[in-house]
């Protein structure tokens, strides 16, 4: 495993904290689109931005496909 591996921070996460930092980093994507308008700025701040939002994209969906299935194999016994 890598030292410093994203993902394995992401899956750390509870799931509030998770869309709290969702939630932050479209607010710091979309301030990086406008600011990229007017001049010529980092373009991978953007690309590091987006790939953060589909890694907590991923794990919520993950726990919330985990919990479908818990919850209807419990219904089932």
């Amino acid at each position: 495993m890598r030292r410093n591996d994203p993902v394995a921070e992401v899956r750390g996460k509870d799931s509030a904290e998770l869309v709290y930092d969702l939630n932050e980093a479209r607010k710091a994507l979309f301030h990086t689109k406008v600011q990229s308008v007017g001049e010529s700025t980092d373009t991978m701040q953007s690309r590091t931005l987006r790939r953060k939002i589909a890694r907590i994209l991923t794990v919520l969906t993950a726990r919330d496909s985990e919990a479908a299935q818990s919850g209807a194999k419990s219904e089932e016994s």
